[in-house]
């Protein structure tokens, strides 16, 4: 038998998840500055209309607001905002990053042991089906009794093998 680890596999899918949220919001920041950008230039005409003696640049403008810019799409308000998107992202990266190492770890460890498992369990069966033995009374028996544990031996390894393999049950 060849059973296959579902160990780590619950690691695996959150760090997956939490990639997929990630690369979302990457584009986050731009998204922001560009509307706050808009938001700006849109301030920045209907001020330069009704202020046209006033010599105001646009950056001066869209950090100041001059009560025409809400305070929301100020510069330095959408840079602090840019800045801590880009530290979450920062965050999900080595966190999912962590969880799949994690993952990777457990299903390692699992899989040397499977391994393991199988490896004694051929040699059981190798031993078993290759001991020459010259045959009596005393000898047969021996064989039987040994043959038996070995498959009862054989038989609970497997089970164990099957059991480790199988996919956890989830309570819905």
């Amino acid at each position: 038998p060849r059973p296959l680890s579902e160990e780590g596999s619950i690691y695996i899918r959150v760090a997956r998840y939490l990639a997929i949220f990630r690369n979302v919001l990457v584009f986050a920041p731009v998204a922001l500055t560009w509307k706050a950008v808009s938001e700006a230039t849109t301030a920045f005409a209907s001020f330069i209309g009704s202020q046209s003696a006033a010599p105001v640049n646009f950056l001066e403008f869209w950090q100041n607001g001059y009560d025409v810019l809400g305070s929301e799409w100020r510069i330095s308000r959408v840079a602090t905002a840019d800045f801590l998107i880009v530290l979450i992202v920062i965050g999900l990266t080595l966190f999912s990053n962590y969880l799949g190492e994690i993952a990777n770890t457990r299903e390692a460890e699992v899989e040397r042991e499977i391994v393991q498992e199988r490896t004694e369990l051929a040699l059981a069966i190798k031993e078993y089906l290759f001991t020459k033995q010259t045959i009596s009374r005393l000898t047969l028996n021996q064989g039987v009794a040994t043959s038996i544990e070995n498959l009862i031996t054989a038989t609970e390894n497997l089970q164990h093998s099957r059991r480790r393999s199988a996919p956890k049950k989830t309570k819905k």
